[in-house]
Order: C-alpha cells, then structure tokens, then sequence
C-alpha cells in the first residue's frame, strides 16, 4: 500500500509527482513525501478503523512541530468515525480512493464521496468486544510485563486461538508488538488504553437503576458489601464508590456494583431496593462479559474492581466523574496520565 500513497496524494495535490524523501529524513515515519517545501510526513495503516487511526496519530505526534511538515494519515478507505477523530485533533489524512482532509502551510484540500476500494467481506473484527477486552485487560494491568499467548489464555480464560486473532488485530493496529522471543506486550500503554476507552460503553452492560433509603453512599456500600458476601453473590465496585475506596477521591451518592449475575428479587427486598431510574442512587450491573472482573481485589474490606475498568466505568459516569479519573489514573495508573500528542 505504501507504494500507491505518492501518487495518489500527487493526484489530490494536482501535480504530475512528488518527491519521495530518503529514510534518514523520514525521521521514523513510514513516508516523507516534498513539494514545494512542504513535507508530507505519512503514517501508513492499513485499515481505516478508528484504532488503527488512533495509533497512526499517535506515532506522528513526534512531527507536529517539524517545520513546513504536514503529518497525514493514509489508509486505503477512511471510516467515517475515523475521519470525525482526525478532522476533530486536526490532522490531515487521505485514502486511496483519493479522499482527503488535508490542511497545512499554503494547503487546504477536502475531497469526500470518491468511490471506496471494496470492502472486505464480513464485519470487521471489534478489538475492543466484551470477551476479546479480556485480552486487553490483562496488558493493561501491568504494561511493563510481557506475555506469553498461552499465559494470556490461561489468566483470560480464552482460548489459545482466540487469543492469538485478538493479538493479530491489536499488532495490525500498532498497539501491541512482539518480542524475538514471543511475548507481547503494549507498544504505548496510554495510547492503548485511549482507544479502548474511546470504543468503550457503559450501556452494553445490563443496568438496574434504583433508590435504597440511607442517609450516604458509604453506608449503601456497606449494606450493599455485607448482603452479597452472605449471600455468595460475586460482586465489585466501580466508578464513584470505587475511586473512593481506592484513592480518597471526594463524596459520592451515586453507587454503582457489578454483580455477577442478576440478584433475586429477595435479595433486592433485604437491599430495601425499588426501581427508581430517575433519582437512583444506585446502579446494579449485570456484565455483558465476567472480564471486568479480572484484577478486582477487597480494599478496605470492600471488593473492587481494578484501576483500569474503574476508569473505563467513569467515562460515562454523572457527578465528578473527570476528577474522579484524574485521582483513579493519577494513583493506579500513572503510565496513562497526561494528554496525548495528537
């Protein structure tokens, strides 16, 4: 594909050809293209999903500030998602079909509506679907550890050929990378967990919105704790409640507690539990999947999950949510603090 890119941009530009820079002056980009001192530094993908795009945004950040440059983002057929995330960080990008968005010094072309390059057959594979998420779990917690794909399907509970297709797409993405030995891990934590949180919903998740009579939401944490350890329920806390117990961070009324399943209705009526969708504060959570799960741990006598769905759960959270995910990251997950570059 990266072939194609010059001449498809020199047909975009309107010129008959551009000149293609040397390796060293590429600077780590997968192309350097030059016309009329303009530098266009190009990140090759070869999908046009948003994670794809993410990390091509990603690894051109290093080239915002390179002088008469216009980093840009070529793929063979811009989705539309991906095109609103770039047009939105403002930076430039073309398809082979020769869309483009591109904006820079002495340069502004946007060219929509060319006829796409065929779409593969089938639905694209969500890298970021409930039980392939599990996968991502796992690198997140500790990014700085490397795995084996048996070690993956093993703490996952995945099969080892399920892994290994979760593995192929997050590579294809630039997103995670081998070892000459085999492991694999992160190539950039932060990044990695942008795009999962950008693809992330709270709403796949069931959700029972209610109202239970206390006077704050530590003592419905409390009733909550003590009813589903005797009655064996699996259960954790999230967003608020839990950036509470795990950090300090601030008051909160809303609760919001994954259960493993769904509770009976008598233990609903010993909660004191009713339907409330407006005015709750209390959200019980039946999972779409028991991967957000995977690194809870009791803190301060009450189970939680870990830092990372913690995080993930906030983002469509009410209340402090913003600062509750700056006290969670800047606490359990310091690799994630800070803006990325885009």
């Amino acid at each position: 594909m990266i072939g194609e890119v010059p001449s498809v941009l020199a047909r975009v530009l309107g010129i008959d050809q551009l000149c293609i820079q040397t390796r060293e002056a590429a600077r780590g980009a997968d192309l350097v293209l030059r016309h009329a001192g303009t530098d266009f530094v190009v990140e090759v993908k070869s999908l046009g999903d948003l994670v794809s795009v993410q990390a091509a945004a990603f690894h051109l950040s290093r080239h915002r500030r390179r002088a008469r440059a216009v980093p840009l983002v070529a793929v063979p057929q811009m989705g539309q998602r991906s095109a609103a995330f770039l047009r939105e960080i403002g930076l430039s990008w073309l398809d082979l079909a020769g869309n483009a968005d591109i904006s820079g010094p002495r340069v502004r072309i946007r060219i929509m509506g060319q006829p796409g390059a065929p779409r593969r057959r089938g639905r694209p594979a969500d890298p970021f679907a409930p039980k392939r998420a599990r996968v991502s779990h796992l690198l997140l917690q500790d990014p700085t550890r490397h795995w084996r794909q048996q070690a993956l399907a093993n703490a996952s509970g995945l099969d080892r050929g399920y892994v290994s297709r979760t593995i192929k797409i997050f590579v294809e993405a630039g997103l995670v990378q081998r070892q000459p030995a085999g492991e694999v891990g992160p190539v950039d934590a932060r990044l990695f967990f942008e795009a999962w949180r950008d693809a992330y919903r709270f709403s796949q998740h069931e959700v029972t919105a209610g109202h239970v009579g206390v006077r704050s939401g530590e003592e419905l944490v409390d009733r909550l704790a003590r009813l589903a350890e005797a009655s064996s329920l699996r259960h954790a806390l999230t967003a608020l409640p839990a950036a509470f117990v795990m950090t300090g961070f601030g008051g909160f009324r809303l609760v919001t507690m994954y259960l493993a399943t769904k509770p009976p209705a008598s233990w609903l009526s010993d909660l004191q539990f009713r339907p409330a969708p407006r005015g709750a504060n209390l959200w019980l959570l039946v999972p779409r999947d028991e991967g957000v799960f995977l690194g809870a741990q009791s803190v301060g006598g009450v189970q939680c999950v870990d830092g990372v769905q913690v995080s993930l759960d906030l983002k469509d959270h009410p209340e402090r949510s913003a600062e509750a995910d700056e006290a969670v990251r800047r606490t359990l997950m310091p690799w994630s603090v800070g803006a990325r570059e885009a």
